[in-house]
C-alpha cells in the first residue's frame, strides 16, 4: 500500500516530478560521462609513459637509478635476458643501453655547421617493436637496417633540428666507456616520433652497433620487462626475481615513474570530488520536491494520522516517494549516461593543441591527441549508491515535518 500511495503522490504533479527526474538523470549521466572520460584520459597516460616507453619492470646495476652512470652496466646481458625471455610470465624483455653524444648533419665534402646534443639509445630493435611497439612509432623510412649497412633511426625532434631526411648520413660522437670517442657517420634509415621529448630528440642504434660504439662490449644499462599480467603479475614477477638477484636494482614502473601514479591517483581524486558535489546539489532538487508535495498535502496527511497511520508509516510514505524518483532517475540516467560512454569509447574527444594533430604534454611525454572513454562497473554502481544515499537523507527533513504534523491543526490548513 505504501508503495501505490508514494507511486500516486509523485504523479499529482506529474511536470514537477518529471523536471526533477530528468536534472537528476543529467546529474547521473553527466557523471558517467566525466568518469569514463577520466578513466580514458588515465589510460591514455599509462600508454603513453608505461606501455610505449617504461615497460612494466627495470632490471639494473643496483647504482645505475641514483647514478645514471655510463660504467654502471649490467654484465653478460645476453645469458641475463635469455633467462628472463623463458619465464611463462614475461610476455618481452629487452636490454637497452643509454648514452648521449654529438649529433651533426654530413654532406660528403663537408659537414653543417649546426650540431645538436641527445640521447643515444641502444635495443634490440625486434624485441623493442614486441615490448613498446616502437616499429608503429616510425613516420618514414624503413624500421630493420640492411645486412652488413650502418644506418640510424633519428627522432623526429632531432630530425627537424639538423634538417634531416631519410638517406642522409649522420655524424655522431660520444664518449666511450674506455675513455675514448666513439664516433661513425650512419645514413639515416627511418624518422620516428613517440611522443616523448627526450626520445625524440635522439637516435636508435641496434644493440650490438651501441655497445660497439661505446666500448659496452656484452653490457646494457637496463633490462625492461613487459609481463603477461597487470599489478598482482608484476608484484610476484618482481619479488621472485629479486630473490634470484639480490645483488641487482629492480623496480616496477610505479617505482620509477611516481608521477605518473600520483597524476592518475589526483585524476580520480577530482573526478570522485566532481561526482560527489553535483550528486549533493541535486539532493536539493529532492528536498524541493518533497517539501513540496508535503506542504500541498498537510491537510491530506492530518486525516491519514486522524484515522490512525502511525508517524512512523508517514515518514516511510516520504521515503519511499525519494526512493521511487531516484529509481526512476537513475533508470533515465543510465540510458543517457551509457550513450554518452559508447560515444566516447567509439569515437572519442579530439583535444589537439596545435595544427599538426599533437596531444597534451605531461611530463614531457605527448598523450593520444583523441582522449577515448573506458568503461568501468563503478562509473554505475557509485553515482547510483550515492544518488540513493543522498535522496534518502534528503527526503528525512520533508519526512519529519510531515510525521510531525498536528493532526488537528492540519486538518484545518486549506
Amino acid at each position: 500500500m505504501i508503495l501505490r500511495m508514494a507511486w500516486r503522490n509523485l504523479g499529482r504533479h506529474k511536470s514537477r516530478s518529471a523536471l526533477t527526474a530528468l536534472a537528476m538523470a543529467m546529474v547521473i549521466a553527466l557523471s558517467m560521462f566525466m568518469s569514463s572520460m577520466m578513466a580514458g584520459m588515465s589510460n591514455n597516460v599509462s600508454e603513453a609513459v608505461v606501455d610505449r616507453a617504461v615497460g612494466h619492470v627495470h632490471i639494473n646495476h643496483v647504482d645505475y637509478p641514483d647514478s645514471v652512470s655510463p660504467y654502471d652496466a649490467l654484465p653478460n646481458a645476453g645469458k641475463l635476458l635469455d633467462e628472463l625471455r623463458s619465464r611463462a610470465d614475461v610476455a618481452a624483455a629487452n636490454g637497452r643501453i643509454n648514452a648521449f653524444g654529438l649529433f651533426s648533419k654530413d654532406t660528403g665534402t663537408h659537414r653543417s655547421g649546426d650540431a645538436s646534443v641527445g640521447g643515444i639509445l641502444g635495443t634490440e630493435l625486434d624485441a623493442e617493436a614486441a615490448l613498446s611497439g616502437f616499429d608503429e612509432r616510425l613516420q618514414s623510412g624503413t624500421y630493420l637496417p640492411a645486412r652488413g649497412a650502418l644506418s640510424v633511426l633519428v627522432g623526429s625532434r632531432l630530425a627537424n633540428e639538423l634538417e634531416l631526411e631519410v638517406g642522409d648520413s649522420l655524424l655522431v660522437v660520444t664518449q666511450a666507456l674506455d675513455g675514448s670517442f666513439g664516433q661513425g657517420i650512419y645514413a639515416v634509415r627511418g624518422i620516428y616520433k613517440t611522443g616523448t621529448n627526450q626520445l625524440d630528440e635522439s637516435i636508435v642504434l641496434d644493440l650490438a652497433e651501441a655497445q660497439q660504439l661505446t666500448s659496452q662490449g656484452d653490457q646494457v644499462h637496463e633490462v625492461v620487462i613487459l609481463t603477461t599480467g597487470g599489478r598482482d603479475t608484476i608484484e610476484a614477477f618482481v619479488a621472485d626475481v629479486k630473490a634470484e638477484w639480490p645483488s641487482l636494482s629492480i623496480r616496477p614502473w610505479w617505482e620509477i615513474r611516481p608521477d605518473v601514479v600520483d597524476m592518475i591517483a589526483m585524476s580520480d581524486g577530482v573526478n570522485q570530488m566532481f561526482t560527489l558535489v553535483v550528486l549533493v546539489v541535486a539532493a536539493f532538487g529532492v528536498i524541493n520536491t518533497l517539501l513540496m508535495s508535503v506542504y500541498e498535502r498537510t491537510r491530506e496527511l492530518g486525516v491519514m494520522q486522524a484515522v490512525g497511520m502511525r508517524p512512523r508509516r508517514v515518514v516511510e510514505l516520504v521515503l519511499v516517494e525519494a526512493l521511487l524518483l531516484a529509481l526512476v532517475s537513475a533508470a533515465l540516467g543510465f540510458v543517457m549516461g551509457g550513450l554518452g560512454e559508447l560515444y566516447l569509447i567509439n569515437v572519442g574527444i579530439d583535444l589537439a593543441v596545435n595544427g599538426q594533430g599533437d596531444g597534451i604534454q605531461i611530463s614531457g611525454v605527448t598523450l593520444d591527441p583523441v582522449v577515448r572513454g573506458a568503461f568501468q562497473l563503478n562509473h554505475v554502481v557509485v553515482p547510483a549508491l550515492t544518488l540513493f544515499a543522498v535522496s534518502a537523507l534528503g527526503a528525512l527533513w520533508p519526512a519529519w515535518r510531515a510525521a510531525r504534523l498536528n493532526p488537528v491543526a492540519a486538518m484545518r490548513q486549506d
